[in-house]
């Protein structure tokens, strides 16, 4: 008896070692990728208060909001500490395409090319993030023997959700900074457009883990895959419409340029819409008593 009291506590000792361990690392890093963006951008000559603000929310408020202020101090949660590292992933991985393009819009004088580098780059990085974010849940699930419910999937799915949108939106705000006319007005947009599907994405996360121990039932919907492949084609087919519009609105298209600027929007707009609301998913019905 006195042998599994102490393995237990030995357990719990571990387990909380552990713990502290991953929120040091999260705050190590919060502090580190801020720190690397920052002098990037200063070594840039960027003196405007736009470049940091991104900065500090995917890299330092954000991660240390949800990962170490929710997950550790307050409620001791490790879907929250995993929400910390998920915005921390995904704002460095996609949000530092934006800083590097302004470095390669330098080496690559040719505008379509660049943009096209760029896209690839962000895709690339996009693909990588999901990579590494997908390995580091499994390893802190598996690192606390956290049995992961259908529930925590929702909650995480949402959190990337609007970690990766934010870290779009951002990126396209700060593109528009070096595109000018029509074009970076587009991007704006576009970025506006993003950030607040990432609020989005973001409250109904907040909503289902409020929720999450609430008596609940699971209804399946079923999508429409045509429709959800559709509107995916759509915003691949405005991001690649953008590249070529910026290099040769002004040889080919003269006044049309804004005109179709904003056909590219609405495509974009009806694309995500039509993802959204046609993929195959679970929805959760819940109910008033826990």
């Amino acid at each position: 008896m006195k042998n599994e009291n102490t393995s237990n506590e030995l357990d719990i000792i571990k387990n909380e070692f552990r713990k502290n361990n991953l929120d040091n690392a999260l705050l190590f890093m919060c502090s580190f990728v801020g720190f690397i963006f920052s002098l990037l951008e200063i070594a840039r000559g960027s003196n405007i208060v736009i470049y940091f603000i991104p900065i500090l929310v995917l890299s330092v408020i954000l991660p240390f909001f949800h990962g170490y202020l929710l997950g550790a101090v307050f409620q001791d949660s490790i879907i929250e500490r995993i929400k910390g590292w998920n915005y921390l992933i995904y704002g460095t991985f996609i949000y530092s395409i934006s800083i590097f393009n302004r470095y390669i819009s330098n080496l690559i004088l040719n505008v379509m090319i660049s943009n096209i580098v760029n896209v690839c780059l962000m895709a690339l990085s996009g693909f990588l993030g999901i990579k590494v974010w997908q390995k580091l849940v499994d390893s802190i699930f598996n690192l606390f023997h956290y049995e992961k419910s259908y529930m925590d999937e929702i909650i995480l799915n949402f959190s990337e959700e609007s970690s990766i949108s934010l870290a779009v939106g951002s990126s396209a705000i700060i593109l528009s900074s070096i595109i000018k006319g029509s074009g970076g007005i587009l991007l704006v947009s576009m970025g506006l457009m993003w950030i607040l599907l990432s609020i989005h994405s973001a409250y109904k996360s907040y909503v289902y883990h409020k929720k999450r121990h609430f008596t609940h039932k699971y209804i399946h919907k079923k999508g429409n895959k045509k429709l959800s492949n559709l509107g995916l084609t759509l915003i691949l087919i405005s991001i690649i419409s953008f590249i070529i519009l910026i290099e040769y609105k002004e040889k080919i298209l003269g006044e049309l340029s804004n005109l179709i600027f904003i056909c590219i929007l609405f495509s974009q707009i009806i694309g995500i819409i039509l993802y959204i609301t046609f993929k195959s998913t679970k929805r959760i019905e819940f109910t008033n008593t826990k």
